[in-house]
């Protein structure tokens, strides 16, 4: 199988999570718009594993202290995997390689993410305390990734707060006390 192949075997995780429940989430909406398709590599010799399950501190050390690009977003610790996590890794812009430190098997994964700027990972970090970019324990943060990755979303217009059709009781009146 080509690598071309290999690949896009690899991305069906992605395609089946995308066109699933999970597709419906806003952090699925911003990463099936700006992230980019990412397939595992073996760690580069000499390279070891980081802290398990610091994902996010692990992407960041790496990209502070060794000038290197941080993403984050989603990823499948197997291709095969159903279920995305929310992950940080870290690409070599110079060789072009993904670097997981984090994950045992790095080689079999998939990712799908964004990269985030180091200037603006050290001001994310810095103003949240947080190593996570796109969610903190909190759900996807839209005002994190409109100001500092450009993102803007319309909004929906199913929900009852924004619903403005004169046509249809308030919500109040739906939902009883």
């Amino acid at each position: 199988m080509t690598q071309e192949g290999s690949a896009q075997r690899s991305f069906g995780a992605i395609d089946r999570t995308l066109d699933g429940p999970f597709g419906r989430l806003p952090v699925a909406r911003f990463l099936r718009a700006r992230g980019s398709r990412m397939v595992g590599t073996a760690l580069p010799e000499g390279c070891g594993m980081a802290t398990p399950r610091q994902c996010f501190r692990n992407a960041y050390d790496a990209a502070i202290d060794h000038g290197l690009a941080y993403f984050e977003g989603w990823g499948w610790p197997d291709a095969d995997d159903p279920l995305p996590y929310d992950h940080g890794w870290y690409v070599d812009l110079v060789t072009g390689e993904i670097v997981d430190q984090t994950w045992q098997a790095p080689e079999k994964a998939v990712y799908l993410g964004v990269h985030v700027p180091t200037h603006h990972l050290l001001q994310i970090v810095q103003e949240t305390g947080c190593y996570g970019v796109l969610d903190r324990g909190f759900g996807f943060d839209r005002a994190v990734a409109a100001r500092f990755l450009g993102w803007s979303e319309e909004p929906c217009r199913s929900r009852p707060n924004t619903c403005s059709d004169a046509r249809l009781p308030p919500f109040s009146e739906i939902v009883p006390q």
